[in-house]
């Protein structure tokens, strides 16, 4: 477990609650009551579409009228104390962070994550052994970690990718971080529909870093198919690797081409990000540039420590806000913002459960009114309530729609239109062999033929010869006879 001073992890349990409390409803000054509509009057005007009259009177209800109470009679009820024991209670349970770090081997992904946290969380070894045995590399690589500060834990996870890019045919080489990213999505669906939710596993990713090579010449396209497909799953952070290698005038060239093509391909950066000054904030340094180092620590002229690495003609430092944007990230994602990105997430999720759903729902329709006459009247715009929706889709089983969405997978259809395109190959390879077998075979025929026809010929001949010979030995016989006589 790692010390508050080693991490320098500023979040506090009143900063971790800080934008949820502020969102909940303020109390008024005066002592006004508002004007309110009886419970019987919302009861008519929510049931006025219902056809059954009788079910409006079904229950009593008591009308109550709702008051303001004002911050005079406050202190009297002690409603005060519910911030304070939220926090308490945040205190307690603490929080957890999950990210992903992706991008092509190379960039520091290992590095940035161990200068984030001035620890060795990924050890750098276990990668270079393997690319050094030639051991195949995991597509995706998990590792745990729990921080502490004032006594407030934060369980962190990090994702990393150390497969990505390292094929020769790079195509879908995002997959699977997509794949991994709406796994968890499903898991945490799957999770709610149970009856006991008390102990839900929440490990949906909060946010993606994706480190783009310094290469000053913008985004590739494989860097653009990535950051476009994990937008739309989580919040996209992009990332300069290795900035150091660039001047302060190439560095902010290489920004804007980046820009540039995020914007032209249409890649939203933490879209979802509820507060609006944050949403800016990030966008507007985006793409983070970036130095790592985690354990160089250089002496300055002036006595101090720093990180960073050491050139000829001095060290780039790490958290130098004028030499990159180290500290600036790290704030936002270990600092003030941590929340930002984990309540964004609910929206990502939000989406996600809801296409789930609706797919779901529209697969046991058709599958039920194709099958079943009973059931005709699902394609027939029939509305449903809450309840028989939940029926309908409940009636889809779990295994059906895991095929389905096993068949909607993108490195799935890939390797589907691949098996087709061989399989197409081969049976027009054995069609044109069995077109020249078959045209062979009629060759040899024709040639058969016209050897048949010759021998023909030949036996008529033979045939008028020897109808010769006997009408000539006829006629020597017939003139001997006369000779004789």
């Amino acid at each position: 477990m790692s010390s508050v001073e080693e991490i320098g992890f500023n979040i506090s349990p009143f900063e971790f609650l800080k934008k949820t409390i502020s969102s909940s409803p303020e109390v008024t000054s005066d002592n006004s009551t508002l004007p309110a509509k009886t419970e019987n009057q919302k009861c008519q005007e929510e049931t006025g579409s219902n056809k059954n009259e009788s079910e409006k009177n079904k229950y009593s209800i008591v009308s109550s009228n709702t008051k303001n109470i004002g911050s005079t009679n406050l202190s009297k009820m002690g409603l005060y104390h519910v911030p304070d024991q939220m926090m308490k209670l945040a205190h307690k349970n603490g929080a957890k962070f999950t990210f992903m770090v992706t991008g092509c081997s190379g960039t520091g992904k290992t590095t940035f994550i161990n200068t984030l946290f001035r620890e060795t969380i990924i050890p750098v070894e276990d990668e270079a052994y393997s690319r050094k045995r030639g051991i195949s590399l995991e597509p995706i690589k998990i590792y745990k970690a729990e921080l502490t500060e004032k006594e407030f834990c934060l369980k962190l996870t990090i994702i990393e990718t150390p497969a990505f890019g390292e094929s020769v045919n790079n195509q879908f080489s995002w997959s699977p971080a997509e794949k991994f990213i709406d796994e968890q999505f499903r898991l945490y669906l799957y999770q709610e529909e149970q009856p006991d939710r008390r102990n839900i596993f929440d490990s949906r990713v909060h946010c993606c870093f994706y480190f783009i090579p310094p290469t000053g010449k913008g985004l590739s396209k494989l860097d653009i198919a990535t950051m476009k497909s994990i937008s739309q799953r989580t919040n996209l952070i992009p990332v300069i690797s290795r900035s150091d290698t660039f001047t302060k005038v190439g560095l902010l060239s290489f920004k804007e081409l980046v820009k540039k093509d995020l914007r032209r391909e249409n890649i939203k950066v933490c879209d979802f990000i509820l507060d609006q000054s944050v949403h800016e904030k990030i966008n507007e340094t985006m793409p983070f540039a970036v130095i790592g180092a985690s354990s160089e620590l250089h002496q300055m002229p002036d006595g101090a420590k720093v990180r960073g690495r050491r050139y000829d003609w001095g060290v780039a430092e790490t958290d130098n806000p004028s030499h990159c944007d180290f500290s600036l990230l790290s704030e936002i994602v270990m600092g003030q913002n941590m929340l930002d990105l984990i309540l964004s997430t609910e929206s990502h999720y939000e989406n996600y459960r809801k296409n789930c759903l609706i797919d779901r729902f529209n697969a046991i329709k058709i599958l039920e009114s194709s099958t079943n006459e009973e059931h005709a009247q699902y394609s027939s715009g029939h509305q449903y309530n809450g309840l028989e929706e939940l029926q309908v889709f409940h009636k889809y089983k779990l295994k059906d729609l895991e095929a389905k969405i096993q068949e909607t997978d993108t490195l799935y259809r890939a390797k589907e239109r691949e098996a087709k395109s061989k399989f197409s190959q081969i049976v027009q390879l054995q069609e044109r062999r069995f077109k020249e077998w078959k045209r062979g075979l009629i060759d040899r025929q024709e040639k058969y033929n016209k050897e048949i026809e010759n021998l023909h010929l030949k036996i008529i001949h033979i045939q008028d010869e020897i109808q010769l010979l006997e009408s000539g030995n006829e006629a020597l016989e017939s003139s001997y006879k006369s000779l004789s006589l």
